[in-house]
Parts: C-alpha cells; sequence; structure tokens
C-alpha cells in the first residue's frame, strides 16, 4: 500500500485507477489531517521534542499543514489552502514582486490563518519547526550545518534567518537563479514560502527556528512500524 496527498488534484482518482491498472499497486489517498499527523511524526524523528508546544510548518503546492504538539501528543492539527504553487497562480507577483501585492497575500495570509494565529497564542509558542521542502532551501540559502550527525535536524538563527528572507522576496528571478543553495525549480515559489515563513514569525512570540530534512514520509515509515 502507497499513501498519497492527492486530495488537491483533479485527476487523483483517474491516476489512481491507472497505477493500479499498470503496476497493481494500491493507493491509499489521505486527508489533509493524516498529511499532518504524519508530518509530527518525522518532525519528532529528527527534533528532540520536549513537552513544550511547538508549531510544526510543512509548505506544499497546494496546501500548507500546521501541527502544534509536543514531544507526547499532537494538541491540534490543521491543512490549510495556501500552498505555494496555489498562492503564485492567485496573485502571479511581479519580478520583482511590489510592495502592494505582498500587502495583499499578507492581508489574505491574515484572514485565512485566524485559526492558526489563536491557536498559537493560546499554547504561547516559543519554537517553530519548519519541515523539508522549502525549508531546506532556507538551510543550504544560509549555509547550514546539521546540528547533529545523526538527524537531519538544524537550528536557524532568526537574524540569519530574516537576512536571507528580505534579501530573497525583494529579488528578481534572474539574481534568484544564481542564489547560492537555490535549486532552480524553486526558484518562482520561494518566494511565496518566505513571506508564508515571515507571515507566521511576525505574527507570534516565537524565538526559536529549527528545521528539518524528516517530513511526511519518515512519518509514515515510523507509524507503519509502530503499529507493525
Amino acid at each position: 500500500m502507497l499513501v498519497f496527498t492527492l486530495t488537491a488534484a483533479k485527476n487523483g482518482t483517474e491516476f489512481i485507477a491507472a497505477v493500479k491498472v499498470k503496476t497493481n499497486i494500491e493507493i491509499e489517498i489521505i486527508s489533509g489531517e493524516k498529511e499532518a499527523e504524519l508530518i509530527y511524526y518525522g518532525n519528532r524523528l529528527a527534533f528532540s521534542m520536549s513537552e513544550e508546544p511547538y508549531l510544526i510548518m510543512d509548505i506544499g503546492g497546494g496546501s500548507d499543514e500546521f501541527i502544534i504538539a509536543s514531544h507526547s501528543a499532537i494538541i491540534w492539527k490543521k491543512s490549510f489552502k495556501l500552498g505555494v504553487a496555489r498562492l503564485l497562480s492567485m496573485f502571479k507577483p511581479e519580478n520583482p514582486i511590489t510592495p502592494q501585492t505582498l500587502e495583499k497575500i499578507n492581508k489574505h495570509l491574515e484572514k485565512q490563518l485566524q485559526p492558526l494565529l489563536k491557536e498559537i497564542k493560546k499554547y504561547s509558542i516559543n519554537t517553530l519547526l519548519g519541515s523539508s521542502g522549502a525549508f531546506e532551501s532556507v538551510v543550504n540559502m544560509i549555509g547550514k550545518e546539521k546540528t547533529s550527525s545523526d538527524k537531519s535536524s538544524y537550528h536557524i538563527s532568526l537574524e540569519d534567518y530574516f537576512k536571507i528572507s528580505e534579501k530573497t522576496i525583494h529579488s528578481t528571478t534572474e539574481e534568484r537563479l544564481v542564489m547560492p543553495g537555490l535549486i532552480p525549480m524553486r526558484r518562482d515559489m520561494i518566494v511565496l514560502s518566505y513571506i508564508l515563513i515571515d507571515f507566521i514569525l511576525n505574527n507570534s512570540q516565537i524565538k526559536k527556528l529549527g528545521i528539518s530534512s524528516y517530513s511526511l514520509k519518515e512519518g509514515a515509515i515510523t507509524l507503519f512500524f509502530k503499529n507493525f
């Protein structure tokens, strides 16, 4: 059984049927809530989490997953249809993005993410854990070494983060193509990723940023062996 997150794909059902016919492999489509749970297990594998509440953030193309959790339990989780590909299509940022478009995006995020902001305030979140994907680009662009040799985890200072964020958000496509640590396939969507992360950091009391290379697939493996 393979697990896929195809809830936002228009041809999801057709894709599953075609794979079954050609390979005899059955695919299970999971919900955004289940995806968030698996992301939690992946991040818990990478970080030495304590019993204080953390905010885990996973940036996708169609949706973003947010999980508030401690080492022992998930406290709150929700999937928002605010993925970077979706935002890119919706707002069509200029090259470079204008202050007006940046303001529009932030107003949209403020409206859509109210449930999350209330929970962050309720639990006095101090640490953001960024999960895989775009967050790995942040690590590579800063040139950060792994925090430990045996797990894919990093600790990033907010000063270092905001320096690269400010530079990237206001850059042109051509400038991003030659930025160290940024792979070409992320040259357009990385701007939206930084805007999303900035929004969370600027609308919370978060003081620490951790980044993990582990996410859904590692979480799925962890849960599989846990239930085996």
